[in-house]
């Protein structure tokens, strides 16, 4: 097994703990938008890793808690380009956890 396959396997038992891992998001202990940055991370990981999206939505569509802003959170990151370079990688990565993040903060001080 490659370096790359082995790094996409560890990207989907993320994204799956994730998606079946209860509680959801605003039942756990401590920052859900921290938690749910932790969860665009490794959405966006998966798609700067090439993973196709039909893993993840079917991942998202079994999960019995997923609702629609984790479907949501699967879906954004593939209206994005995956790059080539790591350092791109990484910088698409971090920006849009930052983004999601900030969006989940900005909804919970409303």
């Amino acid at each position: 097994m490659t370096t790359e396959e082995t790094m996409k396997r560890h990207v989907i038992a993320a994204v799956a703990a994730l998606f079946f891992a209860p509680p959801t998001f605003a039942q756990t202990e401590g920052d859900p938008c921290s938690q749910y940055g932790y969860a665009a991370r490794a959405t966006m990981t998966a798609r700067q890793n090439e993973m196709p999206i039909d893993s993840l939505m079917a991942l998202a569509n079994d999960a019995a808690a997923a609702g629609e802003h984790i479907r949501q959170l699967v879906l954004d990151p593939y209206s994005e380009p995956a790059y080539q370079t790591p350092e791109n990688k990484q910088q698409a990565i971090d920006a849009f956890a930052n983004a999601a993040m900030l969006a989940c903060y900005k909804w919970i001080s409303e």
